[in-house]
């Protein structure tokens, strides 16, 4: 079959270079509308449940909703881990679902589970969360334009609601965006703030306020009238403010300024209205709502919104959002272009599986739109800002790939160009690399796949091409010694072809199957190496194809009149030097042997165990996620200024770009945490842009020198009256030379504290350089004064004659910055991550840090103490740092227990306490203002200060009807009438005095409750405080803690194992301890890898086997991967790599080019022996005609992935370990096994060849 579509080919030209030309338009197409992708999604198939219980404690949310969930959730199928938390007001929980599980198909099962969850709390409505791991494409903050005086025109609550009921929407309409996740600003609500003691007064009770308001809020709705002959709708308004919406007002409006005059404006007339609503009616006299709120009846010309009583406010604030972008001041100094406390931040959510680039266009057209004044879509002076973008990350990996891919075919080109000295041969190979490209791109579009990072970097271009230039050197050896020259081209380029398609077929076959591993590969590494493992198989396919038809096409129409040549200078020297050596090892045979068994035995007991191990080289994003935990109690205000001090921290560091923190969670609870919890996203500058630092060595050699310049400063650049301009602090731009000849260049802050931007250099001309030095300072004014201009003048001077210079490396900036903000803020665990990478390992492992340690176990207590002693243990190992408890405890809480034999006395029922309790410190909303489309709660609260302590908690008033005047229990005297000391008002509004409208006694909070003592039972000499839980963590169905922690400078493997034998005695039956994160991937890809290499190694060995019917030349050729796997090992040992599944694929991929070289060469021995050459001559004839293939299949491996290798730029990360394995292992070919293999033929080769060795002959 391979044989007919050779000559095919040959017969019809033109069909072939049409078909070659289809292949190119397609394979354009394909590449330019393919979606790209950063890295791939790693996680398996996750479904989040929120349930919102607002103002329950977690203990509450865990008893009533989580359990009950977990109860409806439990055993669903292809379910491999179900988790929960539980915190304030908030149940979370995540099912996780086996890789095979379709993820359409799990998230309707557990909708369909939902359905049969026992009753829960009443409003408590459990939904599933939009997020995804690797869904946060496109995040934005809402900009408003400001005042005069620096203010914001429009307030929390106005942009707040514009992301709700309009961007939202917005978003969600563009294709493939699934939802719009918003922190940070306020939810408006309307607040009737009840005064207690008036409306005693009036005899109103709160239901009473609740039903006439709900009531006077409505409209209804009669028949329809006949008008002549038309038909009319009857009904009535009632909707306070006829339901309009008043942004529809400002709409199109040009001043920002009128804009909020009129919504203030309307709110007002909303509040009026509100004031106005009648409660009853007493002797004829309307009571009104504003009879019975904080302040009373308005003021003639009052303004309503700057009134109390009823009031714009805000729902209970679960989190915020701050921003800060960096600047610079004239001096160069980092200063502080932008700090906002309180910001309004939304996170765009792609649906799962989608394309990013299309989604990220979409949502960018649409902001452009929604952003353009002429569209009138957002008030005046509204602007969406956006601070992150998916697509710059997309591009920036893009380009370190494309740079790879150019780099690494010029490289092949030029080795096929100095083996081959001719350039067609060398250009009709290399065409094949672009042209495999192409048809793997058209396969993975037609079939709906995404390109990433890993599928097009980590393609080895000389592996690819290895079959044409098999092909190719073959043609051209037989077409340039003039070997059946009487024939024609055609004929002759068959007869080339047919000698080596067998083989050829044999082998790519085999490197398809030496692949296996990935693609049997399942988890996160299935997730992340198995598009790599398609595209592999689809350009090598591809490949084949075009070196079975394009290849001799080419050959035919450009290398016909090719003249009988000698081999170059280079194939000559090569050839000698290599058939004089294998003479000697030949010579020397046991020897030879001898030697590499002991390297293969050194290297495996020696050198394998010194190999770091970890899952996956870290992908590098761009950003910096930092997570910082505070005291568990923390209120929101004090978390927000710890985080402004952080944040000016951290954006003092000239890499950083912006800094946004998020503290607490969203509204909608998709996020689950306290107050407690602050994240902070820091894009970092494009990596050109970051200042230089000098190497460690140098570093210290220069804190050394600069003891004694703090000594002497007239030093400084020549002459006293230069160092006389030096302010003594060091707070500004120095430019020093010593009488050791060192140039330094230095710049410090405004705090003294050294910014790392300095170089040195020994100076062999020191004289001279201070002289072009001080001519560049020359009519400047002092350093301190320097403009940044001059000061530029004075750098471009300095820095060109300086060395040792290099940017500041991420891990180094992570060091520094976590040293000076635990230094700065003690007190608080910090965790340093990247955005991607910790949503995707959160959701993976179920806790916020890269690796953990779970301990399982009923008690709480003992929970918490066990996992302190880990964490101190933890800390003691080298390499493990950023070690935290996720504490279950810690959270204060007020709790008044109801006392029912107090309530009994004054016939009030517990529910009635929980009412008063509800309404005057949570605001329970009863009714709703529509305002168009929106609609927002009205509710009755208290004002703040009287619920801002727990002295006047006690003292809220509880209405007591038809009973007895009674002592009170309270401390103080008895309660009067209204509940307070304060006579009750003797007006009620009309011009006639009045007694009360209601005699009934009327007690406080604190007559119907009691404290509790440390054993929870009622206690009078108790407290009402009481510790309760912050955050209980669930698994599988049991309550557990976790202890997080990252490996820094240390592989992941050595640092877990010492960890498990220092913490391994702490945790005993019936506790338990499971390691997750990280370690647990690379355990499991690990336990994988380990029984489906071997297992394809077999399947590649019974493919031998029926090539060669002998056991022996399967046996040799598998021998050659056991050598190329040493040039692996001790490729990553010298360049200090940790053994990870991106090595292990490189070990994959230079086993197949092992089986491929073993084959071809170990063929064509036996062809020689079956023509009857002895064997020391097969062997010798062999090498030498096989001598220039294999080392340009060998080279173009090597030069291919070489630029990868040597990558330092974002996307390099993962491609690394995989590209220096397979240059190490092909460097092996080169110079072991090229010796190796006829050494070993020699020991049985005198035996009779196979039947039918020759048809398999290269």
């Amino acid at each position: 079959m391979v044989h007919k579509l050779i000559a095919w080919a040959l017969d019809n030209p033109l069909i072939v270079i049409g078909l070659t030309l289809v292949l190119i338009v397609v394979g354009t197409y394909s590449y330019i509308h393919i979606n790209v992708e950063a890295y791939p999604d790693p996680s398996p198939p996750i479904i989040e449940i929120v349930a919102q219980y607002p103002g329950a404690s977690a203990e509450e949310v865990e008893r009533q909703v989580t359990i009950p969930l977990e109860i409806t959730l439990a055993g669903m199928p292809n379910q491999k881990v179900l988790r929960s938390k539980s915190l304030f007001g908030l149940s979370h929980l995540r099912t996780q679902f086996e890789y095979s599980q379709d993820y359409d198909k799990a998230k309707q099962d557990v909708i369909n589970r939902l359905q049969f969850t026992q009753p829960l709390p009443p409003g408590v409505t459990p939904q599933l969360s939009p997020q995804s791991p690797t869904g946060e494409i496109f995040r934005y903050t809402l900009r408003s334009a400001r005042d005069p005086s620096g203010r914001d025109y429009y307030n929390l609550n106005d942009l707040k609601s514009i992301q709700d009921w309009t961007l939202e929407r917005e978003f969600r309409r563009v294709p493939r965006i699934i939802d719009v996740t918003s922190r940070g600003g306020s939810v408006k609500r309307y607040e009737i703030q009840l005064d207690y003691d008036r409306m005693r007064q009036k005899g109103i009770t709160l239901s009473q306020v609740q039903t006439a308001l709900s009531s006077a809020n409505a409209n209804a709705g009669g028949d329809y009238v006949r008008q002549g002959p038309v038909a009319m709708n009857a009904r009535s308004v009632g909707l306070i403010g006829g339901g309009q919406d008043p942004l529809t007002l400002v709409l199109g409006l040009a001043d920002p300024a009128e804009a909020v005059r009129l919504l203030r404006a309307e709110e007002g007339r909303r509040l009026r209205e509100v004031r106005q609503i009648v409660l009853t009616s007493n002797n004829n006299v309307p009571i009104l709502l504003e009879d019975v709120v904080e302040g009373g009846r308005l003021l003639p010309g009052q303004d309503p919104t700057r009134a109390p009583g009823v009031v714009v406010g805000h729902q209970t604030r679960l989190g915020r959002s701050c921003l800060t972008v960096p600047g610079g001041a004239p001096d160069g100094r980092r200063t502080l272009a932008r700090d906002e406390d309180d910001k309004v931040e939304c996170v765009v959510l792609m649906r799962r599986n989608e394309a990013t680039l299309p989604a990220l266009k979409d949502v960018r057209e649409r902001v452009k739109e929604l952003n353009d004044p002429a569209t009138g879509r957002l008030p005046p002076g509204v602007e969406i800002e956006t601070y992150y973008d998916r697509s710059e990350l997309i591009g920036v990996t893009t380009e370190t790939v494309q740079e790879n891919l150019i780099l690494g075919m010029a490289l092949v080109a030029i080795i096929l160009l100095m083996f081959l000295s001719n350039v067609k041969s060398a250009v009709i190979v290399a065409i094949n690399i672009p042209l495999a490209l192409l048809f793997a791109f058209s396969v993975l579009y037609m079939r709906g796949k995404s390109a990433n990072l890993l599928s097009i970097g980590a393609v080895d271009f000389g592996i690819i091409v290895d079959s044409s230039v098999i092909m190719v050197e073959n043609i051209y050896r037989r077409l340039s010694t003039g070997t059946d020259a009487h024939l024609p081209v055609n004929e002759r380029i068959l007869r080339a072809c047919i000698e080596v398609e067998k083989a050829l077929f044999f082998s790519t076959t085999i490197i398809v199957v030496a692949f296996v591993p990935l693609f049997t590969m399942q988890g996160a590494e299935g997730q992340i190496f198995g598009p790599m493992a398609d595209t592999y198989a689809f350009a090598l396919g591809g490949a084949l194809l075009l070196a079975l038809t394009v290849s001799p096409v080419l050959c035919f129409l450009f290398l016909k009149h090719l003249k009988p040549v000698p081999d170059n200078f280079l194939v000559k020297y090569l050839r000698d030097g290599y058939l004089r050596n294998l003479r000697v090892c030949l010579r020397n045979r046991w020897i030879t042997v001898a030697l590499f068994f002991g390297a293969m035995a050194f290297t495996y007991i020696h050198a394998v165990p010194q190999l770091g191990r970890e899952f996956m080289p870290e992908l590098e994003e761009g950003n910096l996620w930092i997570r910082s935990v505070f005291p568990l109690n923390a209120a929101l205000e004090t978390v927000t200024e710890d985080c402004r001090k952080s944040r000016s921290i951290i954006a003092r560091y000239p890499e950083v770009a912006t800094v946004v923190t998020e503290i607490g969670r969203p509204d909608d609870g998709t996020d689950p945490s306290g107050f407690y919890n602050a994240e902070f996203f820091v894009p970092l500058r494009a990596h050109r842009e970051w200042p230089k630092v000098m190497e460690d060595t140098s570093w210290r050699r220069w804190v050394n020198i600069d003891k004694s310049l703090r000594v002497d400063e007239v030093r400084l650049i020549g002459t006293p009256a230069d160092g006389a301009r030096v302010p003594a602090d060091h707070k500004n731009l120095l430019v020093v030379a010593n009488e050791n000849d060192k140039l330094q260049f230095r710049q410090f802050d405004d705090e003294g504290k050294l910014v790392v931007d300095t170089g040195e250099k020994w100076l062999p001309n020191r004289a001279g350089l201070i002289a072009d030095v001080r001519k560049q300072l020359q009519g400047l004014r002092p350093p301190h004064e320097l403009t940044a201009a001059e000061k530029d003048r004075v750098v471009a001077a300095v820095l060109p004659v300086v060395r040792h210079l290099r940017p500041r490396t991420k891990p180094e900036i992570v060091k520094q910055l976590n040293e000076e903000l635990e230094s700065r803020l003690p007190g608080a665990d910090w965790n340093f991550s990247q955005n991607i990478r910790d949503n995707v390992m959160e959701a993976m492992s179920g806790v916020k840090g890269n690796n953990s340690i779970k301990i399982f176990g009923p008690d709480i207590q003992k929970l918490e103490d066990l996992a302190v002693q880990v964490r101190d243990r933890l800390r003691s190992v080298p390499g493990i740092a950023e070690v935290g408890v996720f504490n279950i405890k810690g959270q204060t809480n007020l709790e008044f227990r109801i006392d029912l034999e107090k309530c009994k006395k004054w016939g009030v029922s517990a529910a009635d306490v929980n009412n008063v309790i509800t309404s005057a410190l949570g605001g329970q909303a009863f009714s709703a203002m529509i305002e168009g489309e929106r609609k927002f709660d009205i509710s009755t609260r208290l004002p703040p200060w009287r619920r801002g302590s727990e002295s006047s908690i006690l003292d809220i008033p509880i209405d007591v009807t038809n009973n007895q005047v009674i002592q009170g229990t309270g401390p103080g005297p008895s309660p009067s009438p209204t509940g307070s000391g304060v006579a009750s008002p003797s007006r009620t509004g009309t011009l006639v005095a009045t007694e009360n409208t209601n005699t009934a006694s009327r007690i406080r909070l604190r007559d119907v409750v009691s404290p509790v003592g440390p054993t929870g039972a009622p206690d009078p000499n108790g407290s009402f405080e009481r510790a309760g839980a912050s955050t209980i963590y669930r698994e599988q169905g049991q309550r557990m803690i976790a202890i997080k922690f990252s490996v820094r400078d240390r592989d992941l493997a050595g640092a877990v194992d010492e960890a498990k034998d220092k913490t391994r005695d702490l945790v005993v039956s019936p506790y338990r301890a499971v390691w997750s994160g990280e370690f647990e991937q690379m355990q499991e890809a690990e336990a994988r890898l380990i029984i489906i290499i071997p297992a394809s190694l077999v399947l590649i060995f019974l493919l031998l086997y029926f090539a060669f019917r002998s056991v022996l030349d399967a046996c040799l050729v598998l021998v050659n991967v056991l050598a190329l796997s040493l040039g692996g090992i001790w490729a990553l040992l010298l360049t200090e790599t940790n053994f990870s599944v991106s090595a292990a694929v490189g070990f994959v991929s230079i086993f197949g080019v092992a089986i491929m070289d073993g084959l071809l060469l170990v063929s064509y021995f036996n062809q020689n022996r079956a023509h009857g050459m002895p064997v020391w001559e097969a062997i010798l004839d062999g090498a030498a005609v096989r001598v220039r293939p294999v080392m340009m299949t060998g080279l173009t491996a090597i030069l291919g992935l070489l630029p990868a290798a040597l990558a330092t730029r974002i996307g390099s990360e993962t491609q690394k370990p995989l590209a220096i394995v397979v240059i190490g292992g092909m460097v092996t070919t080169l110079f072991l096994t090229r010796y190796l293999m006829p050494v070993l033929y020699s020991f049985y080769g005198h035996r009779e060849p196979p039947a039918g060795a020759s048809s398999m002959a290269h």
